[in-house]
């Protein structure tokens, strides 16, 4: 009895998974056929480097595809993050809002370039916004389909995250690069502000000597 209770919970979980669709299923087209553009594209890209011609066939199956219009997002400033997208042509603009409020450019992504790269891991909200500057196609690989991925083919998954990792530690790199550029021109600034100040002082101590 225990054992037809087990297998009913099996088939009903089972149904589910097929039942289940997802949310982007209904935004984004599906490749459902190798496209060779598409496997190119991604042979650009370094989180693919270490997978072979079919291994990077098989990516190419999980990825969706989708056309924006101009000044449309891709996604916005503090939205949960789902996916990474791929630029297949156009031109998006990568912004993040200012101290007032209003938008600052951080850079712009062209054919080839990628963006989103961490929301493989989590769905922490988007650190920028990506804004199309003309009309856009991306194809878009979702963190679901990665740990799908992960769980039917582990060594190919492996792959994956080995180059995410090495990408995350590069980018650190960078950013700590960056903040310590920062921390010197900072310093700089305060020691010739200071100098300048205590300069000022001595010169207010001379007058006042020489007054009285």
């Amino acid at each position: 009895m225990a054992k037809k209770s087990i297998k009913k919970e099996e088939n009903n979980q089972e149904q589910s998974e097929k039942d289940y669709i997802p949310f982007w299923e209904n935004i984004f087209n599906k490749i459902k056929k190798f496209n060779y553009e598409n496997i190119n594209l991604l042979e650009q890209i370094p989180l693919f480097d270490l997978l072979s011609k079919k291994e990077i066939k098989k990516v190419s199956l999980l990825i969706y595809e989708r056309k924006y219009l101009k000044n449309e997002f891709l996604f916005k400033e503090d939205n949960p993050a789902a996916g990474m997208f791929i630029i297949k042509s156009g031109a998006i603009s990568i912004e993040r809002k200012s101290e007032s409020g209003d938008p600052g450019h951080l850079a712009t992504l062209t054919e080839g370039d990628f963006v989103g790269e961490l929301a493989l891991l989590n769905d922490s909200p988007r650190s920028a916004s990506a804004r199309c500057i003309n009309n856009t196609t991306v194809i878009v690989f979702f963190r679901q389909d990665l740990f799908n991925l992960i769980d039917r083919e582990p060594a190919l998954g492996s792959k994956i995250l080995k180059e995410l990792a090495i990408m995350i530690g590069e980018r650190l790199k960078e950013t700590n690069k960056t903040l310590l550029k920062h921390k010197y021109a900072l310093n700089k600034y305060r020691y010739k502000s200071d100098s300048k100040k205590w300069k000022k002082k001595k010169k207010i101590i001379f007058l006042t000597k020489k007054l009285f």
